[in-house]
């Protein structure tokens, strides 16, 4: 006996709840928030992922770079597992993020979405933050084709380097001091050399391949240094490849690393202790403590670079913008 045929009602019935449910994308990455947070740990792999681990906020998560959105709803996802930070250091490869906790090397593999261990409770990096963590405080950069993490100390004058794809590790000397801590440290691609920057010395260059017998690798980069620019970055980083750096304090300076020359943009969005990112033109922030009143922030904010105008919304590379 052949089944009755459904009536038109039902048909169309049938037919929405189908497209319904074909419609329902796999990952509501929209409906997650993040909590306001500060100091958080965090790294970026320009045009694909902003990733911020930990802080106040408790929450692992990156906000996507490789399609457009506005700064009054950016592109959140969270990142399942992984351990809980607070300002500690953080670096990325091509593939993969780095973070140092209690001695424990964790690598989020941002392919596959898994985590995995580096040498469980093995480093001892020391820096002068009481209190707390011993790794809080400190800062690291990748080097990108190589996969070696570079995390410098220069109040104790140590640097721990480790091998991501070998998991191999070595400790070093450093020739320079600071006893007030690191603000940036970043690595640039241009000048092919981890960039390291306090507010009482020139920037500080660590370039591997100038390692030998006679030589630590360590330099100094000689630039003029304008007198109304703050001593105290909220954070640095590299962009168009290096050859020029982007901080941002309570204004955004950009200096040409080739020209060795620096132009200030318009007054920031009033934060500090932010967690910053490029992709193509744009500097990305997020978070932070508000200057006027230190409560934290979960806003994002958004500066173009060549502009040298902040904007509201964020463009992706033209090849993934959606």
């Amino acid at each position: 006996m052949l089944p009755s045929p459904l009536s038109p009602t039902t048909s169309t019935f049938l037919a929405v709840t189908l497209l319904s449910l074909l419609s329902v994308p796999p990952v509501l990455a929209h409906e997650f928030r993040p909590a306001p947070n500060h100091p958080a740990c965090s790294a970026f792999i320009e045009d694909q992922g902003f990733y911020i681990l930990g802080g106040r906020g408790d929450k692992n998560f990156m906000i996507d770079l490789s399609v457009s959105w506005n700064t009054s709803k950016p592109v959140f996802k969270t990142l399942q597992g992984g351990p809980k930070t607070m300002g500690n250091p953080c670096a990325t490869t091509n593939d993969e993020l780095f973070t140092l906790v209690e001695g424990t090397g964790h690598v989020y593999n941002v392919n596959s979405g898994s985590w995995r261990v580096v040498h469980n409770n093995h480093f001892d990096l020391e820096t002068s933050i009481p209190g707390g963590d011993a790794d809080e405080g400190a800062k690291a950069a990748a080097d990108p084709k190589t996969g070696i993490v570079y995390l410098p100390d220069l109040s104790f004058r140590k640097m721990l380097s480790v091998n991501l794809r070998t998991n191999a590790y070595n400790r070093t000397d450093v020739k320079i001091y600071a006893d007030e801590g690191i603000q940036v440290v970043a690595w640039n691609s241009h000048l092919k050399s981890m960039v390291v920057e306090h507010a009482l010395y020139p920037m500080n260059l660590f370039t591997p391949s100038k390692v030998s017998k006679s030589s630590t690798g360590w330099s100094k980069l000689e630039f003029p240094r304008p007198q109304d620019i703050p001593t105290n970055w909220a954070c640095g980083v590299p962009a168009h490849g290096g050859t020029k750096m982007v901080y941002y304090a309570e204004w955004v300076y950009v200096l040409d690393v080739v020209k060795k020359t620096w132009t200030r943009g318009p007054p920031g969005p009033g934060v500090w202790i932010t967690s910053c990112a490029v992709s193509g033109d744009q500097l990305i922030l997020w978070g932070g403590l508000a200057f006027e009143t230190s409560t934290a922030s979960n806003k994002t904010y958004v500066f173009n670079i060549k502009t040298m105008k902040w904007t509201s919304r964020y463009i992706a590379p033209p090849s993934k913008s959606a």
